[in-house]
């Protein structure tokens, strides 16, 4: 077995120092699909990660209302279908790392006027964690980027 395919949502409580399980999703992979890259069968989920992702917040959120400012999750979610689920759909904010190659504008002007003046996040001058607000391709509202370095140390 590679791995465990275990998608979990927390609600975490600092003011009661509280972390709680609120719902997990075992990735069962039922589906059998031929992959033309590894040139053989493999086995597939009938849905993405994200979506289940999503279901999940809507379950917690809409269904359960369970109350929350922030939704905190993995760079893997960080794609602009959740961001804007997040914002837009359920109101939150999101902490969510940005993958270095994702595509960022400082421009806050109308969306046209920013064609050709994205950039990788990574290419980007800010300094050490100070907010800048800026604009993700394609994403329709702006966000607030942090830079903040993590050092690999034991």
């Amino acid at each position: 077995m590679k791995g465990v395919n275990i998608l979990s949502l927390l609600l975490r409580n600092n003011a009661l120092d509280l972390t709680l399980p609120v719902e997990f999703k075992p990735i069962q992979k039922t589906e059998r699909v031929f992959d033309t890259k590894k040139d053989k069968e493999v086995k597939k989920s009938p849905k993405t990660q994200n979506e289940y992702f999503r279901e999940m917040l809507t379950v917690a959120v809409s269904k359960n209302k369970i109350k929350c400012r922030f939704v905190l999750a993995d760079s893997y979610f960080s794609g602009n279908d959740n961001l804007e689920f997040i914002k837009l759909k359920l109101r939150k904010d999101f902490v969510i790392p940005l993958k270095t190659n994702r595509l960022v504008s400082r421009s806050l002007t109308k969306p046209k006027k920013r064609q050709g003046t994205f950039q990788h996040v990574d290419r980007l001058e800010i300094a050490e964690e100070t907010a800048l607000t800026i604009y993700l391709k394609d994403l329709p509202f702006p966000v607030v980027l942090v830079k903040q370095v993590f050092k690999n140390e034991d």
